[in-house]
């Protein structure tokens, strides 16, 4: 059973309003968001989805986010 932290729920319910296929391969290991798949589907999450995805979790975290890829996934680390 995957047990959600309190801001990791935030974080991705705002990422359902912005996107829901997003929001459908989201999840959190150790702390980082990982939207598995994402990077080189066959439609990749890039661009203004990415943009909106990015401003959405921004609108309820106050830390610095970053995005990168990691083989087929989107990765976005919380840091100070």
């Amino acid at each position: 059973m995957e047990i959600i932290m309190g801001l990791e729920k935030v974080v991705l319910n705002v990422i359902a309003d912005a996107d829901g296929e997003a929001h459908d391969n989201a999840c959190f290991r150790n702390g980082t968001l990982f939207i598995n798949g994402a990077a080189l589907a066959e439609q990749p999450i890039s661009g203004m989805r990415l943009y909106r995805i990015l401003n959405a979790i921004k609108t309820v975290v106050n830390c610095k986010v970053e995005c990168h890829e990691s083989g087929d996934d989107i990765v976005i680390d919380f840091t100070h």
